[in-house]
C-alpha cells in the first residue's frame, strides 16, 4: 500500500524525515517519530451556559511543563490556514498533523487550542503553541472574537496575525476590534473604569499605551502573496511595507477616522512588530485543500523556503513568555488562563493583568508552601514508623533517627519552596507560614517519639529488673531481717548486676524518655538495695583504713632511715662540688693563657700585611710611571708626524700654485721659463728641507723610543 504522497510504506524514515525537512535545525526535537510526537489538547473553550471555560486536558498539558514557556499564538480570520501554519513551524505535515486541519467552509478550531511540544528548544524554553479560533465566522459576534483575540494575546509571547492577500483598506477594516482592545483587556482596575466610563481619547491612549509593555511581539503574516514589493519604483522590505500600510491617510470620511484608529492602535500596542510574506503553498486548489498531507517536495519550493525563514525568525527570536520580570512555566499559565477565564465570565469586569498575576502568584505560594510541608510531614511519618517497627536501638540512636529526617527534610522543604514560589513580598509571607508549619510538624513528631519512647521504656525497665533481680542472688548475703522472707545479696553480686541492669535497660530503651525512666528505676526500685550494699562497702572501707594506719606507722621508721642515709649522701655531694669549683679555675687559666697567643699571632698576620701593602703600593708607583712614559713617547711620534704632514702639505700646496701659474701664462712660456726653473730649484730646497726636518723628526722619535725602552727596562729592573 502506498500514502497520500505515493510512498511505499517500506520507507517510514524516509518519509518522515522529509516530513521534518520544513523545521529549522533549532526545532528537530520538535519533529519526533511516533510515540514522541507533540501533545495536543483542548485549552479554552465556550458554553453558552457557563461561559469561557479552562478545559482539564489542557490545563493538564500544562501543568506537566516545569521548564520556562515560548508560547506562540496565532489569530486570524477563520478559514485562512492558522493550524497548517503552525503544523508547519513544528515541522508537523505530512500523514500525522499535531493540530487537526479542515477543508470545508466551517471553522476547523473552537476556542483556544494548545500543543505542547516533547522536547526543549536549544535555549531551555518549552515550546508551546496556542491556536485560535477563526475570527469573523457567521457562528460568532464581535465580542466574541475580541474575546479570543484578547485570551491569545495575554498568554502568548510571540504573536502570529495571519492575513491573506496584501494589506489595503480591506484588511484594515477586518483589524478594527484591535482598536477595541483596550476595553476588554485592562493592566489596572482603575485603567478599565476610566475606558468603560466613556473618558476621551486620551484615557483610551493611555490605556492603550500601559497595554503596549505587556502585549507580546507582532509578527503579521500575509498569506498566498503575490505582488512585487515596489513604492516609488524601488523595491522595498516586507516590514517597510507593513510600516506603510500602517501610515495615517488623509481623513475624507468617517471610514478612513476609523482606520486610521485601528492603524495608531497596531502602532502603538505592538511597537515590535516585524511582516512575513508567504507564496500559495501549491498551485492547484486540490493541493492546497490538503497541504497538510503533503511532504515538502510536493510543496512549491518558493513557499517552502519561506516558511523556513518564518520558522527561523519565530523560533530564533520568541521571547519566554515573563511577566512582571518572571517567567512563566506551565502551571503558572494555566492559573493565569484560568484568572483571565473568570473575569470573562464576570458582568461588568474585563482581564485585569495585574490582578490576575497577583492570584497567580499567591496561588503558585500556596501550593509550593503545601507541596513542601507535605514532603515534610511525610519524611517524620516515615521516620516515626520507623522508631515504631524498632528501626532504631538506644535513646541516642532513636532521638537522631528522627533528627536525621527532620533537618534535611526542613531544609529541602524549604529549598523545594524557594524553587517553585515566585519571589517577591507574598512569597515571603508564606515562607514564615511555611516555617511556622515546619516547626509544628516538628513538635508533633517529637511529642510522638516521646510517647513511643515512654511506652518502650517502662517495658524495658520492667524486664532490666527482672534480669537484675536474677542476676543479684544471695551468694552469701544476709537475711532482710523480716522473718527471713527476702535473702539480700552479696556486695559484689550487687555490684556485678549494676552493669548489666543498665546494659540490658539501653538494649532495649530508645528514645527521649529513655534516660528519665532508668534515673526513677534507679532511684525507686533499687534504692534499698544499693543503700546495704554501699554500707557495707563503707564497713570494708574502715576496716581497710585501720590496717592503712598500721602500715603507716612502719613507713614513718623506714622514712627516718632513708633520711640518714640521704644526709651522708649531701655531704659526698658538697665534697664532689668544691673539687668540681677548682678544677674549672685551673681550666679558666688555660683558656686566658691560649686567648693571649692567639692575640700575638694576630699582630704578626697585621704586620705582614702591611708590608704586603707597602710593596704593592711601590710596584703601582713604578707601573704608573712607566705608563707615564710610554705616552710621552707616544706624543713625540704623533707631534714628530704631524710636522712632516704639514711640510708636504706645503710643498703639495706650492707645487699646485706654480703648476697654475704655469698652466695660466702659457703663452709667456718663453719669458717665464727662467722663474720655473728658479721656482723648481726652491721646490726642490724645499723637498730637501722637509726631508731634512722629517728625518731629525724620526731621529728624535728613535731617541725618544729608546729612553722609553730604558725607563721600561728600569722599571722591570725594579
Amino acid at each position: 500500500e502506498t500514502d497520500r504522497c505515493g510512498r511505499s510504506d517500506r520507507a517510514p524514515s524516509l518519509r518522515a524525515s522529509r516530513r521534518r525537512a520544513l523545521a529549522p535545525r533549532a526545532v528537530q526535537k520538535a519533529a519526533q517519530p511516533a510515540g514522541m510526537a507533540a501533545k495536543v489538547g483542548p485549552l479554552i473553550r465556550h458554553d453558552e451556559a457557563a461561559g469561557w471555560q479552562v478545559c482539564a486536558e489542557g490545563a493538564a498539558l500544562l501543568r506537566e511543563v516545569r521548564e520556562p514557556l515560548v508560547v506562540i499564538a496565532i489569530a486570524g480570520l477563520y478559514r485562512t490556514g492558522k493550524s497548517f501554519l503552525l503544523n508547519c513551524i513544528i515541522g508537523a505535515t505530512g500523514a500525522s498533523p499535531a493540530l487537526s486541519v479542515g477543508s470545508t467552509s466551517e471553522s476547523c478550531t473552537r476556542g483556544i487550542d494548545v500543543c505542547v511540544t516533547p522536547e526543549p528548544l536549544p535555549s531551555g524554553a518549552r515550546l508551546v503553541l496556542l491556536d485560535t479560533e477563526g475570527l469573523a465566522s457567521m457562528e460568532q459576534d464581535e465580542a466574541y472574537d475580541a474575546q479570543v483575540f484578547a485570551l491569545g494575546l495575554l498568554l502568548s509571547s510571540y504573536f502570529v496575525l495571519n492575513s491573506m492577500g496584501v494589506l489595503d483598506e480591506a484588511a484594515i477594516d477586518r483589524l478594527f476590534l484591535i482598536s477595541e482592545l483596550s476595553k476588554h483587556v485592562c493592566v489596572r482596575a482603575d485603567a478599565a473604569a476610566a475606558v468603560s466610563d466613556g473618558g476621551d481619547g486620551a484615557a483610551a491612549a493611555a490605556a492603550e499605551a500601559d497595554l503596549a509593555q505587556f502585549f507580546p511581539p507582532l509578527v503579521w503574516v500575509l498569506r498566498d502573496f503575490v505582488v512585487d514589493l515596489v513604492a516609488d519604483g524601488k523595491p522595498i522590505s516586507q516590514d517597510e511595507y507593513m510600516e506603510r500600510a500602517l501610515e495615517a491617510r488623509p481623513l475624507n470620511s468617517r471610514r478612513s477616522e476609523e482606520r486610521n484608529r485601528v492603524r495608531a492602535a497596531i502602532r502603538t500596542l505592538f511597537p515590535n512588530r516585524a511582516c512575513v510574506t508567504l507564496v500559495r503553498p501549491a498551485a492547484d486548489e486540490e493541493s492546497v485543500r490538503h497541504a497538510v498531507t503533503l511532504c515538502s517536495d510536493q510543496l512549491r519550493p518558493e513557499f517552502v523556503k519561506g516558511m523556513r525563514d518564518l520558522q527561523a525568525r519565530l523560533l530564533g527570536e520568541a521571547p519566554r513568555k515573563r511577566l512582571y520580570g518572571v517567567d512563566l512555566t506551565g502551571p503558572t499559565l494555566a492559573v493565569l488562563a484560568e484568572q483571565y477565564v473568570a473575569a470573562l465570565n464576570t458582568e461588568g469586569v474585563v482581564p485585569n493583568i495585574k490582578g490576575a498575576w497577583e492570584y497567580v502568584v499567591a496561588d503558585t505560594c500556596r501550593e509550593a508552601m503545601e507541596g513542601a510541608l507535605r514532603a515534610h510531614r511525610a519524611a517524620l511519618e516515615g521516620s516515626l514508623a520507623r522508631v515504631r517497627e524498632g528501626a532504631a536501638n538506644g535513646a541516642a540512636e532513636c532521638q537522631g533517627l528522627l533528627l536525621d529526617v527532620a533537618g534535611p527534610s526542613g531544609v529541602e522543604a524549604r529549598r523545594r519552596f524557594r524553587d517553585e514560589a515566585i519571589q517577591g513580598p507574598e512569597a515571603k509571607a508564606f515562607f514564615d507560614d511555611l516555617e511556622k508549619a515546619v516547626a509544628d510538624a516538628d513538635r508533633g513528631a517529637c511529642g510522638e517519639l516521646a510517647t513511643i519512647s515512654a511506652d518502650r521504656c517502662g517495658a524495658a525497665v520492667r524486664d532490666a529488673l527482672a534480669a537484675f533481680d536474677r542476676a543479684a542472688g544471695p551468694e552469701g548475703g544476709e537475711h532482710s531481717g523480716n522473718g527471713g522472707a527476702r535473702p539480700l545479696p552479696s556486695p559484689k553480686a550487687l555490684a556485678d548486676a549494676v552493669p548489666g541492669f543498665v546494659e540490658s535497660y539501653a538494649a532495649a530503651a530508645a528514645g527521649p524518655a529513655a534516660y528519665r525512666a532508668l534515673r526513677e528505676a534507679l532511684t525507686s526500685t533499687m534504692a534499698a538495695r544499693l543503700a546495704t550494699a554501699l554500707q557495707r562497702f563503707a564497713d570494708d572501707a574502715a576496716a581497710a583504713v585501720a590496717a592503712h594506719k598500721e602500715r603507716c606507722g612502719e613507713l614513718e621508721v623506714k622514712e627516718a632511715t632513708a633520711r640518714t642515709k640521704l644526709e651522708a649522701t649531701e655531704r659526698s655531694l658538697e665534697e664532689a662540688a668544691a673539687a668540681r669549683d677548682k678544677h674549672a679555675a685551673e681550666l679558666e687559666a688555660c683558656r686566658a693563657q691560649l686567648a693571649e697567643e692567639r692575640a700575638a699571632r694576630a699582630a704578626a698576620e697585621a704586620e705582614l700585611t702591611a708590608s704586603k701593602q707597602t710593596h704593592q703600593a711601590q710596584l703601582e708607583a713604578a707601573r704608573k710611571e712607566l705608563e707615564a712614559a710610554k705616552e710621552r713617547h707616544a706624543s713625540y711620534v704623533d707631534e714628530a708626524e704631524a710636522r712632516a704632514k704639514r711640510v708636504a702639505d706645503l710643498a703639495e700646496q706650492e707645487k699646485s700654485m706654480a703648476e697654475r701659474m704655469a698652466a695660466a701664462n702659457a703663452d709667456q712660456a718663453k719669458s717665464a721659463r727662467a722663474d720655473a726653473d728658479r721656482l723648481e730649484e726652491k721646490l726642490k730646497a724645499a723637498e730637501e728641507e722637509a726631508t731634512a726636518r722629517i728625518a731629525r723628526s724620526a731621529e728624535e722619535a728613535e731617541a725618544a723610543r729608546g729612553a722609553a725602552q730604558k725607563a721600561e727596562a728600569a722599571l722591570e729592573a725594579l
